[in-house]
């Protein structure tokens, strides 16, 4: 009962992740856009995501999805720095 109720938490992370790669890759791929911003607000919500996952309880499956996406993130900012 208790991983159901931390679905809706889970899913948010995850599409929380999945915008900080937008902003990555808007970052790498458009001239039109402000770089530096998307690039902190993409180190912006990698750092929520890394505190809010400490602070919760997920399932192991779960623990793994945001592991992966965080390191997905990492990569992307990685880049995009390189880029820069």
């Amino acid at each position: 009962m208790r991983d159901r109720n931390r679905q809706p938490e889970l899913a948010a992370l995850l599409a929380r992740l999945e915008l900080g790669l937008t902003f990555c890759h808007l970052a790498c791929t458009r001239r039109d856009v402000l770089k530096e911003r998307l690039l902190r607000d993409a180190r912006k919500v990698l750092s929520s995501a890394l505190i809010f996952m400490g602070s919760r309880a997920f399932a192991v499956d779960g623990v793994e999805q945001i592991k992966e996406a965080i390191d997905c993130l990492q990569s992307a900012l990685d880049d995009g720095t390189k880029k820069e």
